[in-house]
């Protein structure tokens, strides 16, 4: 008799714990149902960003590099 009541109480818990499970499977379904397909995070978008401004910075050293340069060799002619 006690293991029965063992047995009753394990498959009572398991069952508990797959019901856990399955409900934790539909809310975190619901949660990323409402997220845009376009998302895109935060991090990336401000990595993004940052890539931009330092390219754009890039270019306008190697442009004032280049038109000193430039005045340079007018200068000489």
């Amino acid at each position: 008799m006690k293991y029965i009541k063992d047995n009753i109480g394990t498959v009572l818990l398991a069952i508990i714990l797959v019901l856990h499970i399955v409900f934790i499977h539909v809310k975190i379904s619901n949660v990323e149902s409402k997220i845009p397909s376009d998302y895109v995070p935060r991090i990336e978008y401000d990595l993004k960003d940052q890539m931009i401004r330092q390219t754009l910075h890039n270019i306008q050293v190697e442009v004032e590099s280049l038109e000193r340069k430039l005045n340079k060799i007018e200068e000489v002619r």
